[in-house]
């Protein structure tokens, strides 16, 4: 399945959607969506300060990181409240 997988963008979608349907199981197990949001945003924050703690560049990567976040987090927002009619 990820061999068939080509770019970066559309490697790091596919990512993402597993770890929202583990996100989705463990709200489904009963778990509050709150802790399963902060422990993603938690998962996301070690991985990745892991994997650039020998960058040089540390606060420009880390302010490009944030904004990244913020425009996800913006389109996502607006997508569920559009679809939950939302006003």
């Amino acid at each position: 399945m990820v061999d068939d997988i080509i770019s970066d963008k559309t490697l790091s979608t596919y990512l993402a959607n597993e770890f929202v349907s583990l996100a989705n199981s463990k709200l489904n197990a009963g778990l509050i969506e709150q802790a399963i949001a902060e422990a993603l945003c938690h998962a996301a924050a070690n991985f990745t300060a892991y994997i650039n703690s020998n960058n040089k560049d540390h606060n420009n990567q880390t302010e490009l990181l944030v904004q990244e976040f913020k425009q996800l987090l913006d389109h996502y927002f607006e997508l569920h409240q559009e679809n939950s009619n939302v006003e």
